[in-house]
């Protein structure tokens, strides 16, 4: 549930703040937290009012925006950034929750991660490096086959 009750609708973006051009990267992402990627991000998803010399430009919420949808730019850098929309729907989430586990999420943790928000870092923070991982491999057009055994944990592997 969005804020004042409205329907929630989050847009997950992952980029890459350095690229792999050196003449596609700004210098403003040296200097202020998310300039290369959020103003890209929050672009595609919120779109851009019209003001003096600038042209209007339709965001992909645009009219989901117009009907009273909470609309929410996610953005995940490939380092492991988090935009402060992220952070701060994490933050709403562990209210909810009460910051606590499940019994089979607190199976599933590990020793570092006793609370339902680091919990979630952890599982934001794997999901994003295995990502990585995978676009790199295919960039690189290595093979992304993996064992079917490691889905389910050493236990699984060792049986």
């Amino acid at each position: 549930m969005g804020n004042g009750g409205a329907l929630l609708a989050g847009d997950l973006k992952f980029f890459d703040s350095i690229g792999s051009d050196a003449n596609e990267v700004e210098h403003r992402g040296a200097f202020i937290a998310f300039g290369n990627t959020r103003p890209r991000a929050r672009l595609l998803v919120h779109g851009l009012r019209a003001r003096e010399g600038v042209e209007a430009k339709e965001g992909d919420y645009s009219r989901a925006e117009r009907l009273g949808v909470d609309v929410r730019c996610l953005l995940i850098e490939t380092w492991g950034g988090l935009s402060p929309e992220m952070v701060e729907l994490l933050l709403e989430l562990s209210r909810f929750r009460r910051n606590r586990l499940t019994h089979a999420e607190y199976d599933e943790t590990t020793w570092a991660a006793r609370s339902w928000r680091t919990f979630a870092g952890h599982k934001i923070s794997v999901a994003v490096q295995r990502a990585a991982a995978l676009e790199i491999a295919r960039a690189l057009k290595l093979s992304t086959a993996t064992d079917p055994r490691a889905r389910d944990g050493p236990a699984a592997a060792a049986a």
